[in-house]
């Protein structure tokens, strides 16, 4: 069963399409993400026109191509530098900024769709708020007029990355030395 996560990159659907996305070109990417918003909108349109009050599961289709689309919105605004962005997720970066502006534009639509859809918000019902104030965050970053993020934002580290984890081991342990040093000394100076 799929779960909505903590965050728009942070469930197993967006985990599942950085995958699929990392192997393929520039070209291949721009494509797949394409694909990811009109299989979002096939499948809602084909399950509205079957059963208009269907109630959703987490781990329905419905919902697995909501996450992948959310996610894939995620990549385009990163990429457009207004949303901040995991170092190696870069994605969709050295995309035409033509391209780029469709793809935000058939995001919004896929987002506001997503919005819009009570079963689906029923089904975000454990993380509803949290994920509605996301997805509209998102929707906003995705406009024509949104700003850009100041230098220095737009990513954040990647604990996967042996580098970044060695530099966060070693801050801990400094952290940890000062800690006993601080005990030592208060215990040294009240006994």
């Amino acid at each position: 069963m799929r779960e909505w996560g903590s965050g728009p990159l942070k469930n197993d659907a967006a985990q599942d399409l950085i995958l699929a996305l990392e192997p393929l070109s520039a070209d291949g990417r721009v494509l797949a993400v394409r694909q990811v918003f009109a299989e979002h909108g096939d499948l809602h349109r084909r399950l509205r026109e079957a059963a208009p009050v269907m109630p959703l599961a987490d781990g329905d289709a419905p919902i697995e191509a909501s996450l992948r689309a959310i996610a894939a919105g995620w990549l385009v605004a990163a990429a457009l530098g207004r949303v901040v962005r995991p170092a190696r997720q870069a994605m969709l970066a050295g995309t035409p900024a033509d391209v780029l502006a469709e793809l935000a534009n058939i995001a919004r639509d896929t987002l506001a769709a997503i919005l819009a859809d009570d079963a689906e918000i029923a089904a975000r019902r454990r993380h509803a708020w949290s994920w509605n104030d996301e997805i509209r965050r998102l929707h906003a970053a995705l406009a024509p007029d949104a700003p850009l993020l100041p230098a220095g934002t737009g990513e954040y580290e990647d604990l996967d990355d042996p580098e970044t984890l060695a530099r966060h081991n070693w801050q801990y342990r400094m952290k940890m030395l000062l800690l006993m040093a601080a005990i030592i000394a208060a215990v040294y100076l009240f006994r």
